[in-house]
């Protein structure tokens, strides 16, 4: 993997997102604060997550196609010029605009991430070859990884000491950084391609016939609703269990951290049944340990463990996408796989709303058990149906 680092473009297409996930990462954080703080709502901060996944449900594609019709460096270093400047007047109005208003701003910086998604993938097909690209997408999904995790931490210890204007402040400098990066790259090796469109025809023709996939799917994506739900209520659980901003920042950070190092430990050489019956499993143990650490409902180690237990779900959640990815035949992986991730950003969004909504009724902490419980479910039913699959094939 890391000889794809002799590539410059692979290099500065890695920093850009390393640098422009850790500062958006931190001001989502942000933004959850000053939504909760102006609102008092858990559901408040429900939506301004799902904010940022909506327009992954079409808009964000339409819009993306248009790096296709343009020079793809120009585009992507216009959406980061464009996001640090969206970010500049968030910083300048923190606390001074309506909620209403600091919402509709992060729907339109929202409607920027699928452009530079969508098209910084197609420069990674243009800046490298056949051999090397397979390295390259695991090299940069790592590094994705790495900076969720690193957002999230550093996003909690810069609320507590620089105030959520000053994030804000800061996520908008490292998009420029970002779009510095980009720029430096050539763009000699642009290529213009075409991207399919996803086929409902074709996806449910593949999942009426390999049912493991579908249950791998269906599990994944009631485990995401559940999983997300306890993820975006975090900053209104640290408050109700008394953790300072810094603390609730490590504690969400749990998250991607279990998530990267179960993806790391799970060996990809067995079956498939084999491989769902481990993710699954694992994750369904994590859920019941997130299950006990929120019914204790302690501002130590036991919080933690809760969020720590919501990684490794997610984790599960990448075993099965790893899984389906080697089953689906090549002429219609790219129409099923567009099938798939809008059902999984349909369940990020779900899992966002739900999440606020339950803590506003329930209470955060009893959410938070609920939601734990359904993940453990999720993944045992996954565990359990992959493990009859296999017998029955055997």
């Amino acid at each position: 993997m890391l000889q794809v680092l002799r590539n410059a473009a692979v290099r500065r297409i890695a920093a850009a997102a390393v640098v422009s996930q850790i500062g958006d990462w931190s001001a989502r954080l942000a933004i959850a604060f000053i939504v909760l703080d102006e609102t008092g709502l858990a559901s408040g901060v429900g939506v301004a997550g799902a904010l940022f996944v909506l327009p992954w449900l079409g808009p964000g594609q339409w819009l993306a196609g248009f790096g296709d019709r343009m020079d793809r460096i120009r585009l992507l270093v216009g959406c980061e010029l464009g996001r640090a400047g969206l970010y500049g007047l968030l910083a300048l109005g923190a606390g001074r605009i309506p909620v209403w208003l600091l919402l509709s701003m992060v729907a339109v910086i929202a409607l920027i991430d699928p452009v530079w998604e969508s098209n910084r993938s197609a420069l990674i097909v243009d800046a490298t070859s056949e051999e090397d690209y397979p390295a390259a997408v695991k090299l940069i999904q790592s590094a994705n990884q790495a900076a969720t995790l690193v957002g999230w931490a550093v996003g909690g210890v810069l609320v507590a000491t620089v105030g959520s204007a000053g994030t804000l402040g800061i996520n908008a400098g490292t998009f420029v950084l970002s779009g510095l990066l980009i720029a430096g790259i050539s763009s000699s090796g642009q290529t213009i391609r075409t991207e399919r469109s996803g086929s409902f025809a074709a996806a449910r023709r593949y999942f009426e016939r390999d049912h493991l996939s579908a249950a791998a799917v269906l599990a994944t994506a009631l485990l995401i609703v559940a999983a997300m739900a306890i993820e975006t209520q975090a900053p209104v659980y640290g408050r109700f269990v008394g953790l300072s901003e810094g603390w609730i920042g490590v504690m969400i950070a749990m998250i991607p951290l279990v998530t990267l190092l179960t993806v790391l430990v799970i060996p990809t050489k067995p079956s498939d049944e084999t491989l769902l019956v481990m993710g699954f499993g694992a994750g369904a143990i994590a859920a019941i340990a997130s299950v006990a650490a929120f019914s204790a409902g302690g501002a130590d180690v036991i919080s933690f463990i809760g969020y720590g237990g919501v990684g490794a779900a997610f984790g599960a959640s990448t075993v099965a996408n790893i899984v389906v990815g080697r089953r689906l035949p090549s002429e219609e992986r790219a129409s099923v796989f567009s099938v798939i991730q809008g059902a999984i950003f349909i369940s990020l969004s779900a899992g966002s709303l739900v999440g606020g909504v339950a803590s506003d009724l329930i209470g955060v902490r009893t959410a938070s058990v609920i939601c734990a419980f359904v993940v453990a479910l999720a993944c045992f039913g996954g565990a359990a149906y992959s493990k009859y699959h296999a017998a029955r094939h055997s």
